[in-house]
């Protein structure tokens, strides 16, 4: 059979390629590379490793490695570690932990949900920023933070925060 030649555009009319503003709802990945290892899977649990995970997307983010162990029930959620490298940032988290009634029923998902994300030291770059924030392009430099996220996804609160800018702005609370 011949397949008639189309244009990305046609595949994807939807995506403007102009907007350099990294959106979940219109990803455009390139360049993936996935190591997974699942160990475990059944109609209600889930073990598994993301060994390696790389990708880059039209807006310019940039994922050099995720890597994460995951076990999944279903009422929760462990992940005893994520591990995040951009180019100029690393970000871990540990002992993550997501607790939920039921993954089928999504209704109200945000009330329903309760994390907790422990942030161990990590580091971010301005310019690893800049496909979520383009006004960050004139930015340079790194914070530095740790901390916690908890709660339900619809209040979430950050305690034990830790960030640092330089040597001349740090914070603490």
């Amino acid at each position: 059979h011949s397949f008639p030649k189309r244009r990305s555009s046609d595949l994807f009319p939807s995506h403007d390629t102009s907007n350099k503003t990294f959106n979940p709802n219109k990803l455009r990945l390139t360049d993936i590379n996935l190591v997974l290892s699942i160990d475990l899977l059944n109609k209600d649990s889930l073990s598994a490793k993301i060994l390696s995970l790389s990708a880059k997307d039209i807006s310019g983010l940039h994922v050099n490695n995720i890597s994460t162990k995951l076990a999944a029930s279903t009422k929760q959620l462990y992940m005893p570690y994520i591990n995040v490298e951009l180019p100029n940032s690393h970000i871990l988290l540990e002992n993550i932990l997501v607790r939920y009634d039921s993954l089928a029923n999504s209704k109200n998902f945000d009330e329903k949900v309760k994390i907790s994300l422990p942030i161990k030291s990590s580091h971010i770059a301005f310019s690893d920023l800049m496909a979520f924030a383009p006004q960050l392009a004139e930015a340079h430099g790194v914070v530095k933070f740790k901390g916690e996220i908890s709660g339900r996804i619809s209040n979430l609160r950050l305690k034990k925060i830790e960030m640092a800018y330089g040597s001349s702005l740090s914070l603490k609370g």
